[in-house]
């Protein structure tokens, strides 16, 4: 990665149709995902289309990020890349969101630029470094 990107925090009067974009295609992606791997289709638990579902809840979606979380856009050269949020779960925990990287975008080291943006906020919000990790019993 030699090109600089820059984080932008999302503010949905500026970035309302960036930050919806990029979540429909997350949400097509992680959705063809699941249908691939677990033979679900989310479009028809939600009920929605994408594009539908982001633009009723992403008020509500930003309204979860405190003051003690972020929300950023990547931009590069003019264009969205990517996008990642920090939102806060209890007093000394937060929780990474919505980290996606635009498929052209991937394997050229945007996403560990981003989360080392987010780590970094993360420390600076005070929360204490921990990793959460599911697996079967």
């Amino acid at each position: 990665m030699t090109e600089k990107v820059h984080f932008l925090p999302v503010d949905l009067s500026i970035h309302r149709s960036q930050v919806i974009d990029l979540n429909v295609e997350h949400m097509e992606w992680v959705a063809k995902e699941a249908s691939k791997h677990f033979k679900i289709d989310i479009f028809a638990i939600v009920g929605s289309s994408p594009r539908e579902y982001i633009a009723n809840t992403i008020d509500k979606m930003l309204s979860d990020i405190s003051s003690h979380g972020i929300y950023y856009l990547v931009e590069l050269e003019g264009t969205i890349i990517s996008m990642g949020a920090l939102r806060q779960i209890k007093e000394k925990t937060g929780e990474i969101k919505r980290m996606y990287i635009r498929l052209s975008h991937r394997g050229k080291g945007y996403g560990k630029a981003l989360l080392q943006q987010l780590l970094q906020k993360a420390k600076e919000f005070g929360y204490i470094p921990s990793i959460s990790i599911l697996h079967d019993s």
